[in-house]
This record gives C-alpha cells, sequence and structure tokens, in this order.
C-alpha cells in the first residue's frame, strides 16, 4: 500500500464506488478512512521523515568529509612551515652554499673548522663552538643553545662529547642538504600555494 501499486484499481475504485446499499456498506466506509489515512500519513509524512533522514545523513557526511579535508590541509600546512623554519646553522650555511666541487667544498669546511677552532686541539665542545660562532665576526653575532647544537651534531660527537673534524664537516654537509631542501620547499610552496598540496618528495 505504501507504494501505492494499484491503489486506484483494486482499491479506491472499488470502495467509492460500491453502489450496494445493504447492511455492510458501513464497513466500506470505515475500510475507505483507514486506507486514506494510512495513504496519507505513510505517503506524506513518513517518507518525508525518511528523506530528511537521509538527507540529514549526507550532508553530516559531506561536512564530515570537509573537516577531514581542513585538517589534512591544516596539518599540511603545519608540516610545511616546520620544514620551513629556520635552522640554527642557516646564516653559516649559507656561506658554504657556492662551491666548484667536493674537494672545494672540503677546503672551506677545512678553513671554517680551525677559524672556529680557537684553542686548535682538532675539537670543539659546545663551549668552544659558541665561541668560534662568535669569533666568526657574523652581524648579528652568530648564537646557538645547548639544545641546538645537540640536535645539530646528533650522532656526531665523539667519546668527549666533542666534535672532531670529521663531524664537523659531516654535521655542515648535513645543514646544508637541509637548507637547500628548505629553500626548494619554500619555493614551491610560493609557485603552488599554501591550500595545495606540496609534491611527496619533498
Amino acid at each position: 500500500m505504501a507504494t501505492g501499486d494499484s491503489w486506484a484499481s483494486q482499491i479506491a475504485r472499488p470502495m467509492w464506488l460500491n453502489k450496494d446499499r445493504d447492511a455492510s456498506a458501513w464497513i466500506h466506509a470505515l475500510a475507505s478512512l483507514f486506507f486514506s489515512s494510512y495513504v496519507f500519513v505513510v505517503g506524506l509524512v513518513l517518507i518525508n521523515v525518511v528523506v530528511a533522514v537521509l538527507l540529514d545523513a549526507f550532508v553530516t557526511s559531506v561536512e564530515r568529509e570537509r573537516v577531514l579535508l581542513l585538517n589534512q590541509h591544516e596539518m599540511l600546512a603545519n608540516t610545511t612551515k616546520a620544514k620551513m623554519s629556520e635552522g640554527p646553522l642557516d646564516a653559516l650555511t649559507s656561506t658554504l652554499l657556492f662551491f666548484s666541487s667536493p674537494l672545494d667544498l672540503e677546503q672551506k669546511l677545512g678553513k671554517l673548522f680551525h677559524r672556529m677552532d680557537l684553542d686548535e686541539n682538532l675539537a670543539l665542545s659546545f663551549e668552544d663552538f659558541s665561541k668560534g660562532l662568535r669569533y666568526l665576526n657574523f652581524t648579528p653575532a652568530l648564537r646557538i643553545s645547548r639544545d641546538g647544537f645537540n640536535t645539530v651534531t646528533q650522532g656526531l660527537l665523539n667519546a668527549d662529547d666533542k666534535l672532531s673534524y670529521e663531524g664537523f664537516a659531516s654535521m655542515m654537509k648535513l645543514e646544508i642538504k637541509a637548507l637547500t631542501s628548505r629553500k626548494a620547499l619554500a619555493s614551491l610552496h610560493s609557485i603552488k600555494g599554501p591550500s595545495q598540496e606540496i609534491c611527496s618528495f619533498c
């Protein structure tokens, strides 16, 4: 009955066009009232309720997807911002970006290490490294915190918690790689815009 299949031919027409005037005529009237009210309630009320429920579920699903996409974009923006943030040695690393060959880079690193090794013991502690940075006469003066030093020298210190030339060279090469990656990522970010996805290899 809810679908209305054969409603007119099998139910409505026989009831309303019934010409019998016997004692059972009131039954047809009650049946007519029942079926009419049933069709009204089911067809006009309950179906609308079902449609409203389905529509609400659809709108909720769309809103959930929108919030999920916004969260993903926010996470991507935060990740991109973190990747593009400055490192503690960027000013120093920038002076090493332009070299003609690996040998040229090694020579630059050697000169820099010996300039920072003020006591000439071929190893840099945190205090030696901090003094060496100030000795380089950057404007403003270069400074690094203990946490920053521990971060950039992680796994590179010797048994005395000092940085040998080999560890210093490895550290600066890693800083060069990180700085060039951040510069490339910043260029891509400025071209694509903050709301668009940055390539996965970055």
